[in-house]
């Protein structure tokens, strides 16, 4: 079974913003609600998952449950704090290094922050105590 790099990007975008601690089919389900052409099987999103070296997996009641061993803060409680603290959508954008367009397409959940981007917010996050 090939791993596909969107579909990896998925899956670990899916365990963090479902509060880095969820059930194995909370997972796909979150990610065929979000993403409509993209179909990860549960037999795949647990492949992903069982090779990240920074996930803990435990076996529970018939399904599996996934957790960051550091927890991670969600991206939307990131950027509402980062938009608090620097006043505007656009001050905050600057300080990441993304345009304001982007960051709108986020908060409105058009789009959804790439790899490096979610390493930009965890830099944030980390800057200013955010855990």
């Amino acid at each position: 079974m090939a791993l596909n790099k969107t579909e990896t990007r998925l899956v670990r975008l899916a365990l963090r913003e479902l509060g880095s601690n969820a059930y194995l089919n909370d997972i796909t389900k979150w990610i065929s609600s979000e993403y409509k052409r993209i179909y990860v099987s549960n037999k795949k999103a647990r492949l992903i998952l069982k090779k990240c070296e920074d996930v803990t997996v435990k076996k529970e009641k018939g399904d599996y449950l996934f957790s960051y061993r550091e927890p991670k803060i969600r991206t939307k409680d990131v950027i509402s704090f980062g938009i608090r603290k620097y006043k505007t959508r656009e001050n905050f954008s600057r300080n990441l290094g993304i345009s304001s367009s982007i960051l709108s397409e986020w908060i409105s959940g058009v789009s959804h922050p790439s790899e490096e981007s979610l390493k930009k917010i965890d830099d944030f996050a980390d800057r200013h105590g955010l855990v």
